[in-house]
């Protein structure tokens, strides 16, 4: 019970939510939960979490300042984003996230991969469905299970819209052994200025059949329209109590410099975070300094932004303060406009021949490159699932063979994706015979 609380808490962070509790019983198969946590982890984070406000086509008055403004449209352009982490002086493979877009550029899918011998491998996918209005309806979330090779449905989300276009409510649920049970419900209260001044969170209780209040968040707005406070409660023993209060500091034109973050410990609320955020003349988010109270202000974590010249985020940065130095966590690289059938490194000089196309047994991939280069050849199916990955070897200048085994796919149309640090060739579609 204590791994299911977890991850779904993870997965409450990607809706806004900071905690999670689960009063039901049964657990799924830990090994989905752990892939299911994991690729949520991604989501809770600086460039994901204003990603998510986009899909919601929330105003950053509602959700309570624009501090992020310069990302809410990183979703129609983003396809790719790879998370590396620092190892032995190096940066190390961690997690790739990839969108696929609609002729509408909304965000219908995306999958989450793991590094992991060498390789890619399935982690996550998400399938998003929109309204008639281009309003987010639906999300389902499902892990890949290596045992059985399928992706198994594991969360839901569910969204309704007022006239306004405002969110009022999004209903979650979680699948086991084929039913879905409710979990939680978010509600979303407006005031005169459709400002959201309150977000309710209940949990189901599936012995008494019926919704409980779990936390709130209160929103303050200055007379700009612009949050200047959010105060979150917790509900125990039928009353709201206070345990979390950040005050938000913005500039002139909205965005958000600073944040104070409160505990109401003994009564009385003391010191726990601190941010700052800088900007370059573009209004982008450069940088994010935390800082955690100790008896002073001692650096926590710090992220460095950087951008393209459409302003577009291409690199993110994490590093953590140990012994009075910032040492590297994670390195995230955003590639944009890899929708398919359009490679973002393209060499005139590089060669990419499959043959017998089409397969039976197997493909055979002829590559040319100028460089040593660790060579990825995946195959897709037609949904965007990883069906087979070749063997990761470092492959010399020149001309090189690589195999990948068909025999036991399925017939039907793949596309062959092949890449490496330095290149990624235009995609080949398979077709697959028996």
């Amino acid at each position: 019970m204590k791994k299911l609380l977890h991850i779904l808490t993870f997965f409450m962070l990607l809706a806004g939510i900071a905690k999670a509790s689960l009063p039901v019983t049964g657990i799924p198969d830990a090994k989905l939960f752990h892939k299911l946590k994991s690729a949520t982890i991604l989501q809770w984070k600086p460039a994901h979490t204003d990603i998510l406000i986009r899909s919601l086509s929330l105003q950053y008055k509602t959700s309570g300042n624009n501090e992020t403004a310069s990302f809410k449209s990183i979703a129609s352009y983003m396809n790719e984003v790879i998370y590396k982490e620092w190892e032995s002086n190096t940066w190390v493979n961690d997690a790739r996230v990839q969108y696929i877009f609609d002729a509408n550029d909304l965000n219908t899918e995306s999958f989450t991969h793991f590094w992991e011998n060498s390789q890619w491998v399935n982690g996550s996918h998400s399938i998003l469905t929109y309204d008639a209005l281009d309003r987010l309806s639906n999300v389902l979330m499902q892990v890949w299970d290596e045992d059985y090779g399928i992706w198994v449905d594991m969360l839901m989300m569910n969204y309704t819209w007022n006239a306004l276009n405002n969110p009022t409510e999004i209903l979650m649920t979680f699948n086991f052994a084929g039913t879905w049970y409710n979990f939680r419900k978010i509600s979303y209260i407006y005031d005169a200025n459709q400002y959201c001044s309150e977000i309710i969170t209940q949990e189901y209780n599936m012995s008494g059949g019926s919704w409980v209040n779990y936390s709130r968040n209160l929103f303050t707005y200055d007379g700009n329209g612009w949050c200047i406070e959010e105060l979150t409660q917790d509900w125990v023993g039928n009353t709201w109590v206070d345990e979390e209060k950040a005050i938000k500091t913005n500039n002139a034109l909205g965005y958000m410099t600073e944040q104070m973050k409160y505990l109401w410990l003994g009564g009385t609320w003391e010191n726990y975070l601190h941010f700052t955020y800088t900007f370059d003349g573009q209004w982008n988010k450069i940088g994010e300094l935390s800082e955690i109270w100790n008896g002073a202000w001692e650096n926590h974590t710090q992220y460095t932004f950087m951008y393209d010249t459409q302003n577009r985020l291409i690199e993110e940065l994490e590093q953590n303060w140990q012994a009075k130095g910032w040492v590297n966590k994670e390195l995230g690289t955003w590639t944009y406009g890899l929708a398919l059938g359009t490679p973002s490194m393209i060499s005139l000089q590089e060669i990419l021949t499959v043959f017998p196309n089409p397969a039976d047994e197997m493909i055979q991939i002829m590559v040319e490159i100028e460089d040593q280069e660790a060579i990825n050849a995946e195959l897709y199916d037609f949904t965007g699932r990883i069906a087979m990955i070749s063997d990761r070897s470092i492959q010399k200048q020149g001309s090189t063979l690589i195999t990948i085994e068909t025999r036991n796919l399925t017939p039907g149309c793949y596309f062959l994706m092949v890449s490496s640090e330095k290149y990624r060739f235009e995609p080949v579609k398979v077709l697959v015979i028996h």
